[in-house]
């Protein structure tokens, strides 16, 4: 989990169904400090009776570390008789905090330049997190379930438009004059789309091209661009796979990112 989380990996885990007893976290790697951990809420807002409740019988510590929808979702299901089926579980929640994950990257992609983007990303996570109006009553660790952060809902249930707004906010750059990007639409048989790049004041800049993983897969420009002159910045998707990249322009006063989807 360690080394996922170095390659910039949110690595998000189920934290079990022992509940509704204190201190079921108990299996690997939900119990891990470094797990990011899901809890089960149903349609009230409620933590679901099977949720596994914290802290963290391998390190004594908060779990879990947030909650999501698990009770009666509707998901696809793999069987002989039916593709969809209505499902409970904290297996239901950890896939709610993926998705959300990944609607974070797509509205704040520059997020991978933060010193620890995990931590960045589960930061927005919790901190949008609502709060319920009615929780359980129910004391683990200590904590009463009414004062939160807590051992059976986290920091609470995840809001994930809330997140998303935050992370867009977060995603501005400090001055919003620093730069204008024009963007040609993609040319779809040739498989090319260019930006019009203009900087305020003369400044070094470099721009990256990353696929969905995050992983660079080449350089556009690297060089100083002068102030208030247009500079066409040309992007080929020719000997790229089918996909979302990034094109991530870093200034010396901005940073911003442009997503292209290849076809």
């Amino acid at each position: 989990i360690q080394n996922l989380q170095a390659a910039a990996i949110v690595v998000v885990v189920s934290a079990g169904n022992k509940g509704s007893s204190c201190s079921t976290v108990t299996d690997p790697p939900a119990y891990f400090a470094s797990s990011f951990s899901i809890g089960n809420t149903d349609s009230a807002d409620k933590i679901a009776s099977s949720s596994s409740r914290g802290p963290s019988t391998r390190t004594n510590g908060m779990k879990p570390d947030v909650s999501a929808p698990g009770s009666a979702v509707r998901s696809s299901y793999f069987s002989s008789n039916t593709a969809y089926t209505s499902l409970s579980g904290t297996s239901m929640s950890g896939p709610h905090v993926a998705g959300l994950v990944a609607l974070i990257i797509s509205a704040y992609p520059n997020i991978q330049n933060q010193a620890n983007p995990v931590q960045a990303i589960q930061a927005i996570i919790k901190e949008t997190a609502d709060i319920p109006t009615a929780p359980t009553n129910q004391t683990c660790g200590g904590i009463a379930s009414t004062t939160f952060p807590n051992h059976v809902y986290g920091t609470g249930r995840i809001n994930a438009l809330a997140a998303v707004n935050r992370a867009k906010a977060l995603a501005l750059p400090t001055v919003s004059d620093e730069y204008e990007i024009i963007e040609a639409p993609y040319e779809l048989e040739t498989r090319y789309k260019a930006f019009l790049l203009r900087v305020k004041d003369t400044q070094q800049v470099i721009i990256n091209v990353y696929d969905a993983l995050g992983r660079k897969v080449t350089q556009l420009e690297n060089s100083t661009l002068i102030e208030n002159v247009g500079n066409t910045i040309e992007f080929s998707g020719q000997r790229l796979a089918r996909g979302v990249y990034f094109v991530h322009f870093v200034g010396e006063k901005f940073v911003t990112s442009r997503s292209v989807v290849v076809q």
